[in-house]
């Protein structure tokens, strides 16, 4: 995000699109990792299932998801990236949405660990998506 400052030239058109996605998918790996079933409370531990309640906790993380995406997808059109990352986060995101409705309908430690878990496939796929993946493929030539 900043190898541009060393070089003396101006900021790329997406750094605000990708501080964006960073800052909201560093909000949903958070709210991910505290979101648990019952039967995964533990006394003096706050999470956000406790806080807020299962529902309200898991919306939350749909949602911090779903900011991620608009906002990579964003950054990605800027690194001409725009269909294969729309179209790999809207998959991910679909699988999100099931797992959410997964531990909602059995809220048990096992489908929560599920959302702590997706978190952080969730956060290296982005990165894939926005910086590794696309600069790999430019200097194979697969893309302009």
């Amino acid at each position: 995000a900043c190898d541009w400052l060393h070089t003396g030239t101006t900021a790329p058109p997406g750094l605000g699109w990708f501080i964006a996605a960073s800052f909201f998918n560093g909000a949903a790996l958070e709210i991910g990792r505290k979101i648990r079933g019952p039967d995964g409370e533990e006394e003096g531990v706050r999470t956000y299932s406790r806080l807020w309640g299962r529902r309200t906790a898991t919306l939350a993380w749909l949602g911090t998801l779903t900011l991620t995406a608009g906002c990579a997808i964003q950054a990605a059109d800027r690194v001409d990236f725009l269909r294969p990352a729309a179209g790999t986060l809207t998959i991910l995101l679909f699988a999100a949405l099931a797992l959410a409705r997964a531990f909602l309908a059995h809220p048990t430690n096992p489908n929560s660990r599920r959302l702590d878990h997706f978190s952080g496939l969730w956060t290296i796929s982005l990165y894939l998506l926005l910086g590794i993946v696309p600069l790999a493929l430019k200097k194979l030539g697969a893309v302009p």
